[in-house]
């Protein structure tokens, strides 16, 4: 009888470890994106070089905890690229992104990377919505100074009637 109770109970701690196993390799491996794509020089030859990636701690949409971290990758040839990265959209804090070196032979290049929903995505395409950003922030910019100089006018402009009268 003995050892039938230290067998089931060898069998639960079994079960036991398998299931912390299991749940800490859920855990540990978020979804990611894959970002391929060909990087070109500006002359329109392919490029080669390294690519490093930074990024400060977050947590994603589902809630998985991703620590700071950063690495290198050679670029591929004919200049390919195939990273997998964590999706920041959506996550903790707010605004959390990618950032990106690419350093090639003599010229470097550096660019924020906003990774969408999880979907395969290109670098020209994560290129285009850091422009369109940065074009909104700037409008808003403008429009900002365009407001404050008005109201410094219109302010001046009663100072003056008041002095006047």
């Amino acid at each position: 009888m003995t050892s039938h109770i230290r067998r089931l109970g060898r069998l639960f701690c079994c079960l036991v470890v398998i299931a912390i196993a299991a749940r800490a390799a859920y855990a540990a491996d978020p979804v990611k994106t894959l970002i391929q794509d060909t990087i070109y020089r500006a002359d329109g030859s392919v490029a080669s070089g390294t690519i490093l990636i930074s990024w400060p701690a977050f947590v994603t949409n589902d809630g998985a905890s991703v620590a700071a971290g950063s690495f290198n990758q050679k670029i591929g040839p004919n200049g390919q690229v195939n990273i997998h990265l964590v999706p920041t959209q959506g996550a903790t804090p707010a605004g959390t992104y990618y950032r990106v070196v690419l350093k090639l032979d003599e010229l470097k290049a550096d660019m924020k990377w906003l990774l969408g929903d999880g979907k395969p995505g290109c670098i020209q395409e994560l290129t285009r919505r850091v422009a369109r950003h940065e074009r909104f922030v700037q409008k808003s910019s403008a429009i900002g100074v365009v407001m404050a100089t008005l109201l410094t006018i219109i302010h001046v402009g009663m100072d003056y009637l008041k002095w006047r009268h």
